[in-house]
């Protein structure tokens, strides 16, 4: 039998169509808190037309789709519609991971195990090819979104783009 009490709570979600595992695990040792997709492989888009009618059959919110589309259509050009239900978002990468190990008394220095630490990666693909007008000489089809300070390479893989230093070492290879 051990002599350390633990603890540990957990739920599974999903958001944009993508499942995730969250944990929080506490013992003597400190805190830790972890969320990682369930599946990282091939994320399945959304489109803002699905997630507005949700928010609708939601939370009861009627004629929003009317106001993102004026809205949008404020900004357009003349002849050419933007249609918000073809933009589509992919979850490419969400990854949180927190620990807090137990407070040291303040009269001892801190080592590095010592000291708190946070991972984060989250990288968002905006799928617009189908949504936005093509200009003749001009056509954006997709933009991409990502912010992470981790350096797990499983990951990094998933958010596709990564640093532009190790893309151009892709172009000396």
């Amino acid at each position: 039998m051990t002599e350390k009490a633990n603890f540990a709570t957990g739920a599974n979600f999903s958001l944009l169509k993508v499942n995730f595992q969250a944990m929080y695990e506490k013992s003597e040792d400190g805190s830790k808190v972890l969320l990682l997709p369930t599946k990282t492989e091939n994320p399945p888009s959304v489109s803002l037309g699905e997630m507005v009618n949700e928010f609708k059959i939601g939370f009861g919110i009627e004629g929003a789709d009317k106001v993102i589309t004026d809205k949008v259509n404020a900004v357009k050009k003349e002849d050419k519609s933007i249609n918000i239900n073809e933009i589509k978002f992919q979850l490419a990468a969400a990854f949180l991971y927190m620990e807090k190990p137990k407070e040291e008394k303040k009269d001892t220095p801190q080592n590095e195990e010592s000291k708190p630490k946070t991972e984060y990666a989250l990288a968002i693909n905006i799928d617009l090819k189908d949504a936005l007008p093509d200009f003749g000489f001009f056509k954006i089809n997709n933009v991409f979104i990502a912010v992470w300070n981790t350096e797990r390479k499983a990951v990094l893989k998933n958010i596709g783009a990564g640093e532009i230093t190790e893309m151009l070492k892709l172009l000396d290879a």
